[in-house]
């Protein structure tokens, strides 16, 4: 094994630049190459987002009355496009930060934050409405992935930016 050690700390140092790289923006500045910005598309996402989850909930999970599963839809995800602002004390505003930030608002850790903050809400709030609460915390977990996923598709479609 000690014949190997540079090898392997070779290949390790190697494989870690490769995968664990960081680009340097060297004080440059970002800037948003397309007309439209992350935020541009939230009006859109909202609407899919809300009608996706809204709908998967009522009919694939079977909670009832439908006006409580919007609601209920409505209100976690309120909580969780909000939780990620909260204690951001940056001198952004909220557009500011979506014009100057050199990312995608939605990622996978955008997915976890969401899961997180919506699941409890949706669940706890839900799941007396259902003879299958199991299955309402799976339909609501792929629920959530799916939209995240088709808001995060959107936004690299039609969000291009450049340092």
């Amino acid at each position: 094994m000690k014949r190997y050690t540079g090898v392997s700390a070779g290949l390790i140092a190697v494989w870690m630049t490769c995968v664990l790289s960081l680009t340097a923006s060297a004080n440059s500045s970002w800037h948003w190459i397309s007309s439209t910005r992350p935020y541009d598309l939230l009006p859109i996402v909202i609407a899919v987002t809300l009608t996706v989850e809204t709908f998967a909930i009522a009919r694939l999970a079977k909670v009832q009355p439908f006006s409580k599963v919007f609601c209920m839809v409505l209100l976690a995800n309120s909580v969780s496009f909000a939780v990620p602002y909260i204690g951001n004390h940056t001198p952004y505003t909220f557009v500011q930060a979506l014009e100057h930030v050199p990312m995608y608002t939605v990622g996978a850790a955008y997915l976890v934050v969401t899961l997180l903050a919506e699941m409890p809400v949706v669940y706890l709030t839900l799941r007396k409405c259902t003879d299958r609460p199991k299955h309402l915390l799976w339909v609501t977990l792929g629920a959530n992935a799916i939209t995240t996923a088709l808001t995060a598709l959107a936004e690299r479609l039609f969000c291009h930016g450049s340092w």
